[in-house]
């Protein structure tokens, strides 16, 4: 009597372990990696499921988190009342949790003023870009606009017309109003229709774009060799105005000689006397400096460059006058070959120090080296048709 007691305990304990084990395997196999998707306000919070927790989170991120059929959700950040939810769940599906905490504070009130503020110009700004696009589809002209030329500047601007979306404002210099009229109609007469538009014209009483040296013709630089371009001299700066200064600075950092120099970063080297003493230190040499193709073709011919401005405007404050320009330049050959490049971008900031005038600042920009430039704007007017 007494074994079958025995008998009956151990095969009850077997029983109950089989069915703890199938208990736990069936736990097991409803555990699902799962995807949450949180929508949060605020936008970032600490995230915790079923008592683990899982860190900063953002709103918008996704998680995956291994669930059954429901998951215990806590959402908390220092300042807001914490969110607590039991979610039934679809395990393996996709599922949203949306949760607003209430703030407790004034700094948590702020953090979600800013963000609705983020949000705010975030959708002005899609919507502007929306926009944008649609006007650039409907008129090609957009994408080249501003357009700047040696005797006139156009810009994309309100209209003054009724039923037209944008106005082009051409500003001419005055005395050259006749001039500057007549390139633009040409320029915008190679490929669009000037009567289309309206054109709001502003007489500049500046004097015409500061140059190095006036644009030179096309036959010019045919004729030119490359013993005729000399580096500028920066021995005597005494008594230099700071537009003076920004045209030497141009010029001696866009005049390269390819038998000696090896890459255009040589010719800002040479202008150190130009520059205050810290930007010249932020100056930085390439280790292994690529050079343009357009370069690489100019260094077989053993070219020398010529440059001269295209575009040119200044804003004066304080004790600093800032200077955007467009800087063009040829590549000079014995073999009566020429080749166009540019334009660079080039803004400076010249701010007066105790030795005079001297670049504080500049940055500039120039063509894709691999994007097609054979009809780069740089091309003097005269210039035949280039080969594509």
């Amino acid at each position: 009597m007494r074994r079958r007691k025995i008998g009956i305990a151990v095969a009850l304990v077997v029983v109950l372990a089989v069915g703890a084990l199938l208990l736990v395997q069936q736990h097991s196999k409803r555990l699902v990696d799962t995807e949450l998707n949180f929508a949060v306000s605020p936008k970032q919070v600490e995230l915790t499921v079923d008592g683990e927790e899982y860190g900063t989170i953002n709103s918008g991120d996704i998680v995956t988190v291994p669930l059954g059929d429901r998951a215990d959700i806590e959402i908390s950040r220092e300042g807001f009342v914490p969110y607590s939810q039991e979610v039934d769940i679809e395990p393996g599906k996709p599922h949203t949790v949306t949760a607003e905490l209430e703030p407790e504070t004034q700094q948590a009130e702020e953090v979600l003023k800013q963000e609705n503020q983020s949000d705010q110009q975030q959708e002005a700004t899609e919507a502007y870009l929306n926009e944008a696009e649609e006007a650039y589809e409907k008129y090609p002209i957009l994408d080249d606009l501003p357009k700047h030329g040696s005797l006139y500047s156009a810009y994309q601007g309100l209209s003054e017309t009724s039923g037209q979306d944008f106005g082009i404002h051409l500003y001419l210099y005055e005395g050259q109003e006749k001039e500057g009229r007549q390139a633009f109609e040409e320029w915008i007469n190679e490929k669009y229709n000037l009567e289309d538009y309206d054109i709001i014209e502003h007489i500049d009483d500046e004097k015409l774009p500061l140059s190095i040296a006036d644009e030179p013709s096309w036959e010019e630089l045919e004729q030119a060799t490359p013993e005729d371009v000399s580096i500028p001299s920066l021995k005597n700066l005494e008594g230099i105005e700071p537009n003076e200064l920004a045209a030497l600075f141009v010029e001696t950092t866009t005049t390269w000689d390819t038998t000696e120099d090896a890459h255009h970063t040589e010719g800002i080297k040479r202008a150190e006397s130009l520059m205050t003493k810290e930007q010249f230190e932020l100056f930085h040499v390439p280790d292994n400096p690529n050079t343009s193709p357009t370069w690489r073709e100019a260094a077989s011919l053993n070219a020398k460059s010529v440059p001269w401005v295209r575009y040119y405007e200044t804003t004066t404050s304080e004790n600093k006058t800032d200077f955007d320009m467009d800087v063009c330049w040829a590549w000079v050959t014995s073999e009566d070959s020429v080749i166009v490049d540019g334009p660079r971008t080039l803004e400076i900031t010249v701010a007066d120090t105790s030795s005079g005038p001297r670049v504080e600042n500049f940055t500039y920009e120039d063509p894709d080296p691999f994007v097609d430039n054979s009809q780069t704007s740089c091309r003097p007017a005269d210039a035949p048709s280039a080969a594509h």
